[in-house]
C-alpha cells in the first residue's frame, strides 16, 4: 500500500552571507526555487521541491562562485522547514563567499618536453590579472590534453593545480602534463555489424591499423559514423594493449 502524499511547495527561499553575487545569478542553475508569482501558470516556477537535487544545488551555487574567482567560497546544505499541514516549506542557505582571486601566473610543467610551451600557452584562455574562472580552467586543461593527444600521446594526463596566495588574493594556475609514450593503432575491430558491410564502416574511419593515434581523428570518426544513419548507436572504444599500442573496437 503506497501513499504518495502531497508535493511540497517552496514558499520562501532565503540566502544569508551574500555580497559579491546575487541569488538571481544562479536562479537558472538550481532546481529548487521559491514559488513564483502565478506559479500555477505554464512556464512559471511552480516551487515544487525536488528532493533528488537538494544535495546538488549547493554544488551548483559554489561552482558559479568558483567561476567568478571565489576560491574560498563555501555553501552549506540548505536548511528546510516543512509545514505538513499545508505541504509548504521554507528553505534557507548559509553562504560564506570569501574573497575573489585574480590570476598571478600560468605555469606549464611537462614531465617530458613534447611540445613547446609557447604553443600550449596559445590555446590557454585564462589571462593574468583577470578573475579566476573554474570553468575556463577545466576547458583549458581539456585543450592541452587534446593538442598533445593529437601528437599521438593517447594516454596523456593533464593534472591542473592551484597555488593560492591568500594575503594578496591571487592564484598561480599550474598545468602538470604527463604525456606518456606515443601510441600506434594495432588493429581496428568492427563488432555488432550484421547488415552493413565492414568496408562501409571502415571508410568512415580516419584511423586504421598502423596509424599513429590522434584524438581529433578519433572524434571525427565517431561523428562520421553517426552521420551514416545506419546504426541505432555507435561507439569506438580504445583498448590499451601496452604503453605504445592500442586497438580500436568499433561497436555498431
Amino acid at each position: 500500500v503506497v501513499n504518495e502524499g502531497q508535493e511540497i511547495i517552496i514558499e520562501n527561499l532565503k540566502y544569508s552571507g551574500l555580497s559579491g553575487l546575487e541569488s538571481d545569478d544562479w536562479d537558472d542553475l538550481i532546481a529548487n526555487k521559491e514559488r513564483g508569482f502565478m506559479g500555477w501558470f505554464w512556464g512559471q516556477n511552480d516551487g515544487k521541491m525536488k528532493l533528488n537535487d537538494l544535495a546538488y544545488d549547493p554544488l551548483r551555487i559554489r561552482d558559479l562562485y568558483m567561476q567568478n574567482g571565489y576560491l574560498d567560497s563555501d555553501v552549506d546544505a540548505p536548511f528546510v522547514k516543512v509545514n505538513f499541514d499545508n505541504y509548504t516549506a521554507d528553505m534557507s542557505y548559509q553562504i560564506k563567499e570569501g574573497e575573489a582571486y585574480s590570476i598571478s601566473a600560468v605555469t606549464i610543467n611537462q614531465r617530458q618536453n613534447v611540445i613547446s610551451e609557447d604553443k600550449i600557452k596559445e590555446i590557454i584562455t585564462l589571462n593574468i590579472g583577470e578573475a579566476f574562472n573554474i570553468k575556463t580552467f577545466r576547458e583549458d586543461a581539456q585543450r592541452i590534453k587534446r593538442i598533445i593527444a593529437d601528437l599521438s600521446y593517447a594516454f596523456v594526463q593533464v593534472v591542473p593545480d592551484l597555488k593560492k596566495d591568500k594575503e594578496n588574493r591571487t592564484v598561480e594556475v599550474v598545468f602538470k602534463v604527463m604525456p606518456g609514450e606515443r601510441v600506434k593503432i594495432r588493429n581496428v575491430i568492427i563488432s555488432g555489424n550484421s547488415r552493413t558491410l565492414d568496408r562501409v564502416v571502415r571508410r568512415e574511419l580516419y584511423l586504421g591499423p598502423g596509424d599513429m593515434y590522434s584524438l581529433t581523428d578519433l572524434t571525427d570518426s565517431r561523428s562520421a559514423l553517426g552521420r551514416l544513419g545506419f546504426f541505432d548507436a555507435n561507439t569506438i572504444e580504445e583498448k590499451r594493449v601496452d604503453n605504445s599500442t592500442m586497438d580500436l573496437i568499433v561497436k555498431v
